[in-house]
């Protein structure tokens, strides 16, 4: 992988981790009352009721994606930073 690849891959994982950071804040402090209001404003009680069965989920959800966002982003700063900027010869560690 080339060190371009990886200092661009390090810039997206950033950004997805971000995004799933906000999504996750957003999921974990939404007010349930406002919620149900709004609902009934519309004229949809039973949407409200399925938002809460899969809340939980959802939740779950932006969280993983904001840890794996996360390992994505460190691994590969990490391998930018290993090689100097230089990649180009990178090859994985045996295991």
């Amino acid at each position: 992988m080339t060190a371009d690849a990886l200092f661009w891959l390090a810039i997206a994982g950033f950004l997805a981790t971000c995004l799933a950071a906000v999504g996750a804040r957003s999921l974990a402090e939404f007010s349930r009352h406002e919620l149900e209001e709004f609902c009934r404003r519309r004229g949809s009680p039973d949407r409200f009721r399925q938002i809460l069965r899969g809340y939980d989920q959802a939740a779950l959800s932006a969280e993983m994606a904001q840890v794996i966002a996360t390992v994505v982003c460190v691994g590969a700063m990490v391998s930018w930073f290993a090689y100097g900027g230089d990649a180009s010869n990178w090859t994985p560690p045996a295991l």
